[in-house]
């Protein structure tokens, strides 16, 4: 903010700031020793600020100054309107981490569905992995086309972080969303996001893979596209809006599919992405709102 100069009374400062607002330069008056100081918010404003000040100061009763009057005041109302709106908008996801929500079954069902699954494969052998993951090759010429869910609950036997993290983010971004949808609809909606995502995959990468990723995606943009001031703690440390952390999510795995070497899935990523934000946005219901019991 700077003072760009002074007016002799309030009455022409306040006529000369609602004149600036009506060209959307935003700016301030108070009294200072030489009468009232004229500051501006945003220093690309300065130059063309001084010229209007100028212009204003030779002849501050022409008609332009008052029909801006009331024109300020409405940008005024209409600004204070998108705000109550933002609020509105906004959750502290914070807050919401130590809050239960009544979301119902549908979170539980699926974290159990996908722990018991997970355990259940640690007792058979490595390979019988290879009969539900996705696979292009099967699904293709076998159609062995149960792979398109089956694989959503799979995850690497090697590796336990792979279910944790996507269980984890399922439920911290599920409970926002399965409260307004209802348990029914959240479970069809997230088995319809892996399918939706498992096809993507299927028609771009060759590589057969496992992993909850791309329902798990499909949950996470759907509360993006309902709570997009929402914050989160990003990396545990950075806080960050939603709209933001979607941004950063679709520019890592766009890199990723431009990876020839990457295994991700990340095509499968951006379509879980794309169908949970198309869920929200076109307002799609696959079911009654409802509770599973």
């Amino acid at each position: 903010m700077r003072q760009i100069g002074s007016l002799p009374d309030e009455e022409h400062a306040s006529r000369f700031r609602d004149y600036l607002l009506t060209m959307d330069i935003k700016g301030m008056v108070e009294q200072g020793s030489d009468g009232w100081d004229v500051w501006i918010h945003d220093e690309d404003h300065i130059p063309q600020a001084k010229q209007e000040l100028a212009t204003f100061a030779e002849s501050p009763h022409d008609s332009r100054y008052g029909a801006a009057v009331d024109k300020a005041d409405q940008v005024r109302r209409e600004e204070k309107q998108k705000n109550k709106q933002a609020k509105k908008n906004y959750v502290n996801v914070s807050r919401e981490m130590h809050q239960t929500r009544s979301g119902g079954m549908g979170i539980p069902i699926l974290l159990a569905a996908n722990v018991v699954v997970y355990f259940l494969f640690q007792l058979r052998d490595e390979n019988f992995i290879d009969q539900f993951d996705l696979s292009r090759e099967q699904i293709l010429s076998s159609y062995q086309l149960w792979r398109l869910i089956t694989y959503g609950f799979l995850h690497s036997p090697t590796d336990y972080t792979h279910l944790f993290f996507n269980m984890y983010v399922l439920w911290l971004f599920g409970r926002m969303v399965e409260p307004i949808v209802g348990s029914k609809e959240f479970v069809v909606f997230y088995l319809l996001g892996v399918i939706a995502s498992g096809a993507c995959h299927v028609l771009l990468e060759p590589n057969p893979v496992v992993g909850a990723s791309g329902g798990v995606m499909a949950v996470v943009f759907l509360a993006v596209m309902t709570y997009p001031r929402a914050r989160i703690l990003f990396m545990f440390v950075i806080p960050m809006e939603f709209r933001f952390l979607a941004v950063l999510y679709v520019a890592a795995d766009l890199a990723g599919v431009l990876d020839a070497h990457s295994h991700v899935a990340h095509a499968a990523h951006l379509a879980g992405a794309a169908f949970g934000a198309a869920y929200k946005y076109f307002g799609w219901r696959f079911t009654g709102r409802g509770r599973l019991f």
